[in-house]
């Protein structure tokens, strides 16, 4: 982490609760996307790194998606 901070690389994390929905996110080039565990999220350790939040809406009784689900929507949208 501290070696793309160096780098110039934009830290992005997925957060269920909190950050930028990701319909209203811009993201900067170049960029990493870490990707919390369904359950737990991203270790405090890491958030440490993190330049911003992405949220992805959810609507009706769904918590969170699956991480591969949640990392292919991702992707395609900052893409």
């Amino acid at each position: 982490m501290q070696r793309l901070d160096k780098a110039g690389y934009w830290i992005y994390g997925t957060d269920v609760n909190q950050g930028t929905p990701l319909p209203k996110f811009t993201a900067n080039f170049p960029f990493a996307l870490v990707i919390g565990n369904e359950k737990k999220g991203i270790s405090k350790v890491i958030q440490k790194f993190l330049h911003d939040r992405i949220n992805i809406p959810m609507h009706g009784k769904l918590e969170s998606l699956n991480v591969s689900v949640a990392t292919g929507i991702l992707l395609y949208q900052l893409m």
